[in-house]
């Protein structure tokens, strides 16, 4: 059997808690699932698991009798999920054989798609969270099904921009811009202020274009070069940037989830949906380069210069004829 001491003590000076006190205690910890369900944006929030946590501690104290702090029950609740990520683990390596398991498994069901590791159906690779395991897949795997976030519907590639995102949410960001007074990341505060300065430090020698940051530079001198990152393995269309790649991909299937708010067509890419918008909005604001004729789109006015190509080589071919 394995090792349970994790989960049979409070802390170094208490007695090893009965096999009830764990059980109750795990019922007290369903009944705060932003202190464990992965799903919920105040999962991810500090203020919000700490407001969880105190709130906790009166079921605790009042039908358990057990005079703790917050910082004890935190570490608690870690050693809850570790017990039960060393039993998921263990059941992978056997699969699902649950001769080993212990006799609270059961009862930490609701913990089981919070808790990894979370095994990818693709590659087999094991992620600690399904968080993890989502971003995993659509970044390696280009499966169209990114983080989103449960009270906007916004879309991100990684963890980080999606939990500081989700802080902003829960006013859970303490750092406050004394220029606008937006609370953003500590780390983000520098580049942040070059929003206010205007510095733009890092110069393109090829055009002169300026950038904020040397990373937003060198993203940018690849494009003088044509050095893609990625490509896609279908048609072989060289790309810039992971999420271009991705967009890209829907191109070869039959999926469509970018939807008209105004008539409810649906396109494949964001850039299509965005070009599909402009022909509801009134007056048209694209000139033709050459004779300035306006349009609604771009697309418009690059099916228009077609024209201005056609008209030129007929134009050639009825002059060669005359001076024959």
């Amino acid at each position: 059997m394995m090792d349970h001491f994790t989960i049979t003590k409070l802390d170094s000076q208490r007695t090893n808690l009965t096999k009830e006190q764990i059980i109750q205690i795990l019922e007290i910890y369903k009944n705060f699932p932003v202190l464990w369900n992965t799903s919920l944006v105040e999962n991810v929030c500090s203020n919000k698991r700490q407001e969880a946590l105190e709130r906790m501690l009166k079921p605790i104290h009042k039908e358990m009798g057990l005079k703790i702090n917050v910082s004890i029950l935190q570490q608690y609740l870690d050693s809850i999920h570790a017990h039960l990520s060393k039993e998921k683990t263990m059941l992978l390596k056997n699969n699902k054989n649950n001769e080993n398991i212990s006799m609270y498994y059961d009862h930490m069901k609701f913990l089981h798609d919070h808790v990894g590791p979370f095994c990818c159906g693709i590659c087999g690779r094991r992620n600690r969270s399904p968080l993890h395991l989502k971003v995993h897949i659509y970044q390696k795997h280009n499966r169209n099904d990114p983080l989103r976030c449960p009270m906007c519907n916004k879309i991100y590639q990684q963890m980080e921009p999606y939990v500081a995102h989700a802080r902003r949410h829960m006013n859970d960001l303490r750092v406050e811009c004394k220029e606008c007074g937006m609370f953003i990341r500590h780390a983000d505060l520098r580049v942040h202020m070059y929003t206010h300065t205007g510095i733009k430090s890092y110069c393109c020698e090829v055009c002169g274009s300026v950038f904020t940051t040397a990373s937003a530079l060198v993203d940018h001198k690849r494009r003088h070069e044509k050095l893609y990152k990625v490509f896609c393995e279908i048609c072989s269309k060289g790309f810039y940037y992971d999420e271009k790649l991705r967009e890209h991909m829907t191109t070869h299937t039959n999926i469509r989830n970018y939807a008209c708010g105004i008539c409810g067509k649906k396109f494949k890419a964001k850039k299509t949906l965005k070009a599909h918008k402009s022909t509801h909005e009134e007056g048209r604001n694209h000139p033709c380069p050459l004779c300035g004729k306006m349009y609604k789109n771009k697309i418009g006015v690059s099916q228009h210069l077609r024209t201005h190509r056609s008209n030129v080589g007929t134009k050639t071919k009825l002059q060669n004829k005359t001076k024959a």
